[in-house]
């Protein structure tokens, strides 16, 4: 096996060699690498050993890029681990988000953009103490660079420890990490600051880096097509408008909330005539803006007033809106425009240019640099090749999970479906009857996840009393602590519990319930929806593109998204349960080719049965 120099253990996993080499061959030939590598592999020190090697041999930093905290930390254990073996010392600054980071109170409660804009303004007029602590007229402080010594020496550092350090001296985490950065052989950071084009560049120019002198590894790249599309995307609604007026009323800028009142009642007026959605043209909302005032002297004065407010408050309003009157500017090439409305109380109308095509902003990072993008569920891997606008010379694999598929049974159920045409009581029953049969059969905790929070409710009121004793139900607005305290509850042996949960929750992707606590997840339904207009236009443009818009617009990310909640159950060589497709489309053939090729699918009517003999055979 190649690379061992910087490989952190003294063993190596079954296939994990395979996949290092496989990292190392692609960067010899410098060419990118997408890779499917179920969980269990030990992706991280696979894809750090030989990157490393790579980036020392060509004066390369590494920027290591996950959307989780809990990786971050992985990340950093690892790198330690290399230093304990090795004595290699890899420097290494990681970096959460500048917002996460922030030790000025109440920073959590701002939007992102509202937060960039405040702590711009606080630099700029000197009242940030902590960055007044970081700098000198020479540049960084003498107790700056006192920290940073200490971080270097003690180091590697998770970003909460270098946050609690900078808070103890008082000095700005996110300063001294970008300081750090700009000596570091690796930084650890979030898809935004490489993949968020009005992030990039500052960020880059902060560490005194460019794309052309770093590598990517790029973590759980599944993730990448949504979330960028996220970044890209923005929109306004009545109800910030409201507020607007509100604000400017409040700082007296009387003829702002007069503007701002006749905006929000033509944009409510334009939602008189249908009924949810439609689409809107460009020239419809200037032209509407325009009627009321001048587009540009709008924009121009709501930035100037945002400032003035935000030298009196955190949060802007107007600044918000303003921002999105800038964003309705931009090209429609890769974008749908939408209005909206809400059937709540506030009849809120929202309009949004929504982004449908990734690769605007991950194609031209991609093709300045060499990456390694991998995941659990990345298939087909040539999918996310297009999307991203990965180059032609990229290299595609998938690995086999390591783990003895004798500790799972992964079952398709084709007696029921949540399909939309078939959501009826009668079908309901049915699905609440095999939920009982299940939680009844398997010896331990479970988690089942719905399509949305509305057939899950459905659902549970057709359980019977003793079963509905047993089951947590998701919010879907759980804090931190909140959802902590779930996942301790599934990991409780001795007390069984069940999560009713959503696809789209706290708990589909991003968690493990440690010692094999969880002994069954069942995937009830498969989630699609039926398609609002920003699906309808996704599958329109990638039709236009690569002339696969049903398959990549649609069916693709549902499917994915029931192979990540599946995979929360087996995370370890030990770990032993059963895997559940609750639906009868698991079978069909456009659906079931999407199964990963290494699974072992049981399609069976008799999964009591099935069930039933795993477990006993798991007890002998």
């Amino acid at each position: 096996m190649q690379n061992m120099e910087y490989f952190p253990h003294e063993k190596i996993r079954d296939i994990q060699d395979e996949l290092i080499n496989f990292i190392s061959k692609s960067l010899s030939e410098k060419k990118n690498s997408i890779i499917h590598a179920p969980t269990g592999l030990g992706k991280t020190a696979a894809a750090l050993a030989p990157a490393l090697g790579y980036a020392k041999e060509n004066n390369l930093c590494i920027l290591f890029l996950t959307s989780r905290h809990t990786q971050h930390k992985i990340v950093i254990d690892t790198v330690r681990q290399i230093k304990e073996k090795g004595k290699y010392n890899v420097l290494t600054a990681d970096i959460i988000g500048k917002q996460h980071m922030c030790l000025q109170e109440g920073m959590g409660r701002l939007y992102s953009q509202e937060f960039s804009e405040y702590c711009r303004l606080l630099k700029e007029s000197g009242k940030c103490d902590y960055f007044n602590n970081a700098k000198s007229e020479k540049g960084l402080s003498v107790r700056a660079k006192k920290v940073l010594h200490e971080l270097k020496l003690s180091g590697p550092c998770h970003a909460e420890e270098t946050i609690e350090v900078c808070r103890k001296n008082d000095l700005c985490p996110y300063e001294i990490s970008c300081d750090f950065a700009r000596r570091a052989n690796l930084i650890i950071s979030d898809y935004s600051y490489v993949f968020n084009p009005k992030i990039k560049n500052t960020f880059f120019s902060r560490i005194k880096k460019s794309l052309e002198n770093c590598m990517l590894i790029i973590d759980e790249g599944h993730n990448i097509p949504d979330r960028v599309r996220n970044i890209m995307s923005t929109k306004i609604s009545t109800n910030i408008l409201n507020r607007g007026i509100r604000e400017a009323e409040k700082f007296r800028f009387r003829e702002t909330a007069k503007i701002l009142r006749k905006v929000s009642k033509g944009i409510s007026a334009l939602a008189e005539h249908f009924e949810h959605e439609r689409l809107i043209t460009t020239d419809e909302f200037v032209d509407l803006i325009n009627s009321v005032t001048d587009y540009d002297e709008f924009l121009t004065s709501l930035e100037k007033l945002s400032d003035e407010i935000r030298e009196d408050q955190r949060q802007s309003y107007l600044g918000s809106i303003a921002r999105f009157l800038n964003s309705w500017l931009e090209p429609d090439e890769g974008y749908v425009r939408i209005i909206s409305k809400i059937n709540d109380a506030d009849k809120t109308v929202i309009i949004s240019r929504r982004c449908l095509d990734p690769g605007l902003a991950t194609e031209p990072v991609l093709s300045q640099t060499l990456s390694v993008m991998m995941s659990g569920t990345l298939t087909p891997t040539t999918m996310y090749k297009n999307l991203l606008g990965f180059p032609e010379k990229t290299s595609e694999a998938e690995f086999t999970s390591p783990f003895p598929k004798k500790n799972q049974l992964i079952l398709v159920v084709p007696t029921i479906t949540t399909k939309y045409s078939r959501r009826n009581k009668e079908e309901y029953d049915k699905i609440a009857q095999a939920c009982e049969k299940i939680i009844k059969e398997i010896p331990g905790n479970i988690i089942f996840f719905f399509p949305s929070y509305k057939i899950r409710d459905d659902i549970f009121i057709l359980l019977n009393e003793e079963i509905k004793k047993l089951i947590i139900l998701e919010n879907s607005r759980l804090t931190k602590t909140e959802k902590a305290e779930i996942q301790k509850q599934l990991s409780n042996k001795t007390k069984k519990r069940i999560l009713f949960g959503v696809v789209s929750g706290s708990f589909g992707e991003g968690i493990d319930i440690p010692g094999n606590a969880v002994k069954g997840i069942v995937v009830v339904g498969l989630p699609l929806d039926v398609p609002d207009l920003e699906t309808k236009a996704l599958i329109q443009y990638y039709d236009r593109k690569f002339n696969k818009g049903w398959e990549y617009g649609y069916i693709m990310p549902a499917f994915n998204r029931a192979l990540q909640c599946g995979g929360r159950c087996i995370r370890s060589e030990e770990d032993k349960g059963v895997i559940i497709f609750l639906d009868e489309r698991y079978t069909w053939s456009n659906y079931s080719k999407y199964f990963p090729k290494d699974l072992d699918i049981v399609v069976t009517k008799d999964f009591e049965g099935k069930i039933k003999g795993f477990f006993e055979k798991e007890n002998k």
